[in-house]
């Protein structure tokens, strides 16, 4: 929370997107991308067919991971609709329709699992560990994504740099 706090403190517009295209092209973000995707991919092909219809945590994780990623595309997406307002035009380059596209792609993908994990499980059972898991999966994407574990370990004296 401190780090996102600190990233909305700051004066300089500029500065706020080189530290945000910085932060999406770590390799610790990009690594944790891959691995969301092809986690994504395995549950889809091989595990919600045979599993799909008695174990609602398959339908439940695609949502979760694919909503960590939306939320991070989203933020960005804010971040270029902010700075085109100001009047620094973001719109001629293509990490802004790389993100819209994430964004839609995402969603439809969301929603979709989403419905098939209400329609076949009870709603009362969905919506408590969708919500746990998607703000789970969130939470470990933004502290990648901000370097959460490095300042926290540097504040209280864990690692030394």
């Amino acid at each position: 929370m401190i780090m996102l706090l600190s990233i909305f403190a700051t004066t300089q517009e500029h500065n706020l997107t080189t530290n945000q295209e910085h932060n999406f092209s770590t390799a610790a973000f990009l690594f944790y991308a891959a691995l969301v995707i092809t986690v994504t991919f395995i549950l889809i092909f091989h595990f919600i067919p045979l599993y799909g219809q008695t174990h609602i945590m398959v339908y439940i994780g695609v949502y979760s991971l694919i909503g960590s990623i939306t939320v991070m595309s989203v933020k960005a997406l804010g971040i270029v609709i902010k700075l085109t307002m100001s009047g620094m035009n973001q719109l001629i380059y293509p990490q802004t329709w790389a993100f819209s596209l994430v964004v839609i792609v995402c969603v439809l993908t969301q929603m979709n699992y989403l419905n098939k994990a209400v329609d076949t499980f009870n709603a009362a059972v969905v919506s408590p560990i969708y919500y746990v898991m998607f703000t789970a999966f969130t939470i470990v994407a933004s502290v990648i994504m901000f370097k959460g574990f490095i300042a926290y370990a540097l504040n209280y004296g864990l690692i030394t740099w």
